[in-house]
């Protein structure tokens, strides 16, 4: 296989989609073909084992299924989508905090090449900060989503860290950065307050 071929994803949603009940087979379809297929194997291209990558992420998900009722596996699959959809959405705030971060240190090369997408690193400072007001936006509506469906205490620290890296994009201020950002930041030479008291 190719480095530069594309996942399998439509083969590999149908095989998993075969165990869900014949009514929700369709749904559960377009949920593993449209979030979670394309977020577990986007690192496919490049990857140095594709095929095994594939395998990990179709074993994964096969037992997730199989541990529980028939019945309920279309509720699995939703929270791996709710899953993806958070994770998606913490990974492009933190790319849009690490270009506001380069746009107010001169285009730092050091910073543009860590951001993962092309399109946010093409960004101006302007642009940046109208895309974090919607991404907050975005966030608001993922928390709500999250504790509807019992998932928050799960997705909270990354909701939480998402929050801060696109309140950082949106105003410059990288004070209160965490997690993988802060340690980007450190790495970029910009240490963040430190929140502890002394």
């Amino acid at each position: 296989m190719t480095a530069n071929a594309s996942p399998p994803i439509d083969t590999v949603a149908r095989e998993l989609a075969a165990g869900l009940p014949e009514d929700a087979r369709a749904a559960g379809l377009t949920l593993l073909r449209e979030q979670i297929l394309p977020w577990e194997l986007r690192n496919y291209r490049g990857h140095p084992n594709p095929d095994r990558l594939v395998a990990l992420v179709v074993d994964e998900l096969r037992r997730g299924l199989a541990e529980v009722d028939p019945l309920a596996r279309p509720a699995v699959l939703e929270s791996r989508a709710l899953r993806a959809e958070v994770q998606r959405t913490a990974a492009t705030a933190h790319d849009l905090a690490l270009r506001r971060w380069a746009a107010e240190h001169g285009e730092s090369q050091a910073a543009l090449t860590r951001i993962a997408d092309p399109a946010v690193a093409a960004l101006t400072r302007d642009a940046v900060a109208a895309a974090s007001v919607a991404l907050l936006e975005r966030l608001t509506a993922l928390e709500a989503t999250a504790r509807e469906r019992a998932t928050y205490e799960r997705d909270r620290l990354e909701l939480l860290h998402a929050r801060i890296a696109a309140g950082s994009a949106r105003t410059g201020d990288f004070s209160l950065a965490v997690g993988r950002l802060a340690d980007e930041l450190r790495a970029l030479g910009d240490a963040p307050r430190d929140p502890r008291p002394h």
